[in-house]
């Protein structure tokens, strides 16, 4: 990865692992500034073990009170890496509205 994103404030959703921690990784190497969202505390608190400049906000992005606070905590940001996602391992005829407001929400 290059370092133009060098001293940019990056926001990365659904950082806690996966691809989303891995971007991290690579955002840290490239000199940026990074805020890290998940869900899961733990994650959270594991990348900043390994990334001690990562700033981490726990927040639940399907729930609008929580979005709202960690977007206000977060303060200016440069860049936003939209990671999170929402997967519904449900058969094709049991899907029904509940689920389909929650993939409308990501």
């Amino acid at each position: 990865m290059c370092d133009n994103f060098n001293g940019k404030r990056v926001l990365v959703t659904g950082a806690g692992r996966g691809i989303g921690r891995e971007i991290v990784k690579q955002l840290v190497a490239a000199n940026a500034r990074v805020v890290a969202l998940s869900k899961t505390q733990s994650n959270l608190d594991s990348l900043k073990a390994e990334y001690p400049s990562v700033e981490t906000i726990r927040c639940d992005l399907s729930k609008w009170d929580e979005t709202t606070g960690a977007v206000e905590k977060a303060g200016a940001i440069d860049l936003l890496v939209n990671n999170a996602a929402f997967a519904a391992l449900t058969p094709l005829g049991a899907i029904d509205e509940s689920i389909i407001d929650q993939f409308v929400l990501f």
